[in-house]
């Protein structure tokens, strides 16, 4: 997709992501442009597999059931997600150990 002739865009986004981009920057040791172009590439090439932006937004991942709606869906996985990648692992073995429970009590159709 890059080629070698750019050319201008500008958008408007909220002062906190701007802040928090910047930030993400200067980690990276990029500039706020760089950084933003190298997203909004990303985040193209990620729709364009998707489709549109519906499809784009949920998560591949997070089966669907009609037993409670999709957004209570997102959120489980959601939680879940930030879970596993954030907690401490005696947080996790708890976590695991509470869902396994609660798939044994109610796993079996009655």
């Amino acid at each position: 997709m890059p080629s070698g002739k750019k050319t201008h865009l500008n958008l408007a986004v909220a002062p906190d992501l701007k802040g928090a981009l910047e930030k993400c920057a200067g980690n990276e040791a990029r500039s706020l442009g760089n950084l933003s172009a190298v997203l909004l590439e990303w985040g193209f090439q990620q729709l364009q597999a998707a489709g549109d932006i519906v499809t784009l937004m949920r998560s591949p991942s997070v089966p669907r059931t009609k037993r409670i709606s999709a957004e209570t869906q997102e959120q489980l996985f959601t939680a879940l997600r930030l879970i596993l990648e954030r907690a401490p692992s005696t947080v996790i073995e708890e976590v695991a150990r509470k869902l396994s429970r609660y798939a044994a009590e109610y796993g079996d159709e009655k």
